[in-house]
């Protein structure tokens, strides 16, 4: 089960197929935690130079790394669309 904070699903940690799982269930797959490992196993495998960031939930600190960019850029784009 997906731990929950104030009704919102946590991001999976150290490999944890949650948020793939969750997308193979949508799709009708009978065991999606299962199919979600091999998937994992099979990116990291072919990806090796990567491999550590396959499901480490790097992808989450970026976005959020760059949440303030984000933001002056709606503001920069904002400000052009107004002249």
């Amino acid at each position: 089960m997906t731990p929950r904070y104030f009704g919102f699903k946590l991001p999976p940690r150290d490999g944890h197929p949650g948020a793939i799982a969750d997308a193979l269930r949508n799709d009708g797959v009978s065991d999606p935690h299962v199919t979600a490992d091999r998937l994992i196993k099979l990116a990291k495998a072919r990806h090796r130079d990567i491999a550590w960031a396959i499901a480490s939930d790097a992808g989450v600190r970026l976005m959020r790394d760059a949440g303030g960019a984000v933001l002056l850029m709606f503001a920069i784009v904002t400000a052009l669309l107004a002249r």
